[in-house]
């Protein structure tokens, strides 16, 4: 299985990503909250072995890391925005920017699957 970490202040989710369900849908599974350098495994749902060991090779690389490009950036900020919404937003802020946020991700989406197109990149498993 493979991971995705969404960045937040001081931390991450870990989440195990899984495409061997029945709609054959990408699904995030929380295993794990990362503050610094503290894992606190996700009750119900905690990291296997392998999973906390490749947890902890991202923590050591996160360490003094900067984003070195606008991709990098970028993805830096979809990950505390969706932080942002999962914990902070209030319900007005919910109904005013769904709507707008949605179209900017699906438009990037849109763009990101053409041009891996005219690359000839095979697209992720599970993003169907």
């Amino acid at each position: 299985m493979k991971l995705y970490f969404r960045k937040r202040d001081h931390g991450a989710f870990a989440f195990r990503l899984d495409v061997e369900n029945r709609q054959r849908r990408l699904e995030m599974i929380h295993i794990a909250t990362i503050n610094g350098t503290d894992i606190r495994p996700q009750q119900g749902c905690p990291p296997t072995q392998a999973e906390i060991q490749e947890i902890e090779e991202w923590i050591a690389g996160q360490t003094g890391h900067r984003p070195d490009c606008e991709a990098e950036q970028a993805i830096n900020e979809i990950n505390l925005l969706a932080h942002w919404i999962a914990n902070e937003a209030g319900d007005d802020e919910i109904l005013a920017f769904s709507d707008p946020m949605l179209l900017a991700m699906h438009d990037l989406r849109q763009v990101i699957v053409q041009r891996l197109a005219e690359v000839g990149a095979p697209r992720a498993s599970g993003t169907e």
